[in-house]
């Protein structure tokens, strides 16, 4: 990627960002800033693509303000090492290719932000990069986020994925079968919906997750970002 690409993600990402408003989440800020905990997880996929440049400046700007109201957030995002599997499916071909050898891709999970911490321009910015978007396992990544999410204290814990497609990861899928990140997924989304330490929803980007998460929404236009977040956390704090 040329410094002028690079520079033109960052600039349009800066316009999102002073663009953002969040005035609909004041209500719900009001009301939950001595009692909550929130992490945002962003789907790093591939097809992603353009769409995460808008996308990191309203989330950005959705951090400012639960840190200007006091409210613990983080935000985090998953994606993969790579394409074609990585190390991963090299120790199985070295191992001699067994069957059914389940997930077979590098994981990558990234922290931009710590709950207690400032949103760091390099933190952020570095949501921008497109070579960070490859494949998206969804369910060890929510297993993940919900693990750092029972650490905190508070006592409503929410956990919002963003997301823009089922799971997906080429090398995995084609040597356990097409549904096996699927069957995955869905098995953890069960869980963690009964699961009374926490609070699940998730927003669609340009895709409808209510087929997976009892509690959705979706989005078609970024800067409708922080309505579609305020009706969710709404829902999910009752």
């Amino acid at each position: 990627m040329t410094d002028t690409s690079w520079s033109s993600r960052i600039d349009a990402a800066e316009k999102a960002y002073a663009a953002a408003e969040v005035s609909a989440l004041q209500p719900w800020l009001r009301a939950n800033e001595e009692d909550a905990a929130i992490t945002l997880l962003v789907d790093l996929s591939g097809s992603m693509g353009t769409k995460i440049v808008p996308l990191a400046g309203e989330l950005r700007r959705i951090c400012d303000a639960f840190s200007q109201a006091g409210i613990p957030a983080a935000m985090i995002g998953f994606t993969t090492v790579g394409w074609r599997g990585g190390q991963s499916r090299q120790k199985w071909s070295s191992a001699g290719s067994p069957s059914r050898p389940g997930r077979l891709c590098d994981l990558l999970h990234v922290t931009f932000k710590q709950f207690d911490q400032q949103f760091r321009d390099d933190d952020w910015q570095s949501m921008l990069h497109p070579g960070l978007l490859c494949e998206n396992v969804d369910g060890e990544a929510l297993q993940w986020a919900a693990s750092l999410l029972k650490c905190r204290a508070e006592t409503k814990k929410i956990l919002v994925v963003l997301s823009d497609g089922a799971p997906v990861d080429d090398s995995t899928l084609i040597e356990n079968g097409a549904r096996f990140l699927e069957r995955h997924i869905r098995s953890v989304i069960a869980e963690l919906e009964s699961d009374r330490a926490l609070r699940l929803g998730a927003i669609g980007i340009g895709f409808a997750v209510d087929g997976y998460y009892a509690n959705s929404s979706q989005l078609t236009e970024p800067d409708a970002l922080s309505e579609k977040l305020a009706t969710l956390l709404a829902i999910l704090s009752d």
